[in-house]
């Protein structure tokens, strides 16, 4: 495990917090699933930690904050793997997270504008 991802999992479950300027910052339940979003210690990436109902933990990373995953680490049974994606090559597994990142963000946002309007009213 490289040196970075060591520190960014550290940092992301030790000091995960809210950064007002990450319209996606969130923790709770989307339909039947945990989603916990935000950005990693220092700013260094986006995170999402999806957790299914069935034990299977996915954390994605967006490293460039292009909303384009960089990294994947599913967790199942007790068993880790990590899947990459890069310009030239892109996991299956990445691309289907992103489908699921994407789904999320969207209703992220859906709701974090809907909390925002009602304090304004």
């Amino acid at each position: 495990m490289s040196w970075k991802k060591s520190l960014s999992i550290v940092a992301m479950s030790l000091f995960s917090f809210g950064c007002s300027k990450n319209i996606y910052n969130f923790d709770g339940m989307i339909e039947n699933v945990r989603v916990e979003s935000g950005v990693t210690l220092a700013d260094k990436a986006n995170f999402m930690k999806i957790k299914d109902p069935d034990g299977t933990r996915t954390i994605c990373f967006d490293y460039s904050w292009d909303l384009r995953l960089d990294e994947v680490e599913v967790s199942k049974n007790g068993t880790t793997e990590t899947f990459y994606s890069s310009s030239l090559l892109q996991d299956p597994k990445v691309v289907s997270a992103q489908t699921r990142f994407d789904s999320y963000r969207r209703e992220i946002a859906r709701r974090n504008f809907a909390i925002h309007n009602k304090t304004k009213e």
